[in-house]
């Protein structure tokens, strides 16, 4: 059965949807899995999408295996799927989590962007 997206999170849009950071199982506690930027595939139900993660935390290689930092672009393959409406958020600025480094207080990051001045396990949006 084939369903027609309602709108609420359209194919294509994107997104930020739960998934476990690397080491976390993916049977943990969904609630405490952070918010990494997707893309929304399709509706697959009446509260289901299938999703593409897009972090490059979550990338692999075709062997299956993280892929390190630097990795170019072309060989990553990226994790998708299935969230229903309570584990996707639309994308947009988030606010960055790093400690105050530079004295001028927390920031905003657009979609894609990550924080020039957050230290080792800083990178991460506030509340991850």
């Amino acid at each position: 059965m084939t369903y027609d997206n309602d709108g609420r999170f359209p194919d294509g849009a994107a997104v930020q949807a739960r998934y476990p950071d690397a080491g976390r199982r993916s049977g943990s506690d969904r609630d405490a899995w952070p918010w990494l930027d997707a893309t929304v595939e399709q509706q697959c139900g009446p509260d289901e999408w299938l999703v593409t993660i897009e972090d490059r935390r979550a990338a692999e290689l075709e062997d299956g295996t993280p892929a390190p930092a630097g990795t170019p672009d072309e060989q990553l393959l990226f994790p998708m799927c299935f969230r229903d409406a309570s584990e996707l958020r639309p994308a947009g600025r988030r606010l960055c989590a790093h400690a105050d480094l530079d004295g001028q207080g927390m920031h905003w990051l657009e979609r894609g962007r990550s924080c020039g001045l957050a230290g080792p396990g800083q990178g991460r949006e506030a509340g991850q």
